[in-house]
């Protein structure tokens, strides 16, 4: 049996590489161009250049139609956004540099709640970025669930505070819908206000 393990482990290993060099391959064969290939709405990238010193091509964008790019700060705000990275088109260099940056992304309102290190308030989101300061635990509990502290709170660097607005804090649980929010603002355009 142990035999037969370590076996199908060097196989594993030996394999490996291939599956990954061939997936590069088709990647950079899929590599955009031009602006003009590009759809307004799309999810875009550099290409992945092997070196894990370097993060400027793990920096996703979304190419809006104002014609901006708009940065996602870190996974954790792209993934209340979306699910998986399947859309995601890699873009070259050149095109990238030739689209304006617009301005980071903000988690989407009513997935999660967010609070910055060193400020012991926690928020809710609504449309634009919009901080709503959640006034009590128990206020979090009613919108979030029993588990609010542990599967629906993220810490925030206080780097993109400024990125948010603060708005009027929710003093009850009929303050705040997590579901409205979430419903109301389903695409990045309405949330920067581009619709």
């Amino acid at each position: 049996m142990i035999k037969r393990i370590a076996f199908i482990a060097i196989i594993i290993f030996l394999f490996a590489p291939v599956a990954a060099d061939s997936a590069v391959q088709e990647v950079e064969g899929q590599v955009i161009e031009s602006i003009e290939e590009l759809d307004t709405g799309s999810l875009i990238k550099l290409p992945d250049d092997q070196d894990p010193n370097t993060q400027i091509d793990s920096t996703v964008y979304y190419y809006a139609k104002d014609g901006r790019r708009y940065v996602f700060p870190n996974e954790r705000a792209y993934f209340t956004w979306y699910s998986n990275y399947n859309d995601l088109q890699i873009v070259n260099a050149a095109t990238l540099a030739q689209i304006p940056i617009g301005e980071n992304i903000t988690y989407k309102p009513g997935v999660k709640l967010i609070k910055f290190p060193s400020d012991p308030k926690v928020y809710a989101i609504s449309r634009g970025g919009t901080l709503r300061w959640v006034t009590t635990e128990q206020i979090a509990r009613d919108l979030y669930g029993n588990d609010w502290l542990t599967n629906d709170l993220d810490d925030v660097s206080e780097a993109f505070y400024l990125n948010y607005t603060e708005g009027e804090p929710i003093e009850s649980s009929s303050d705040y819908f997590p579901y409205y929010e979430r419903y109301t603002t389903n695409t990045l355009e309405t949330d920067l206000g581009l619709k």
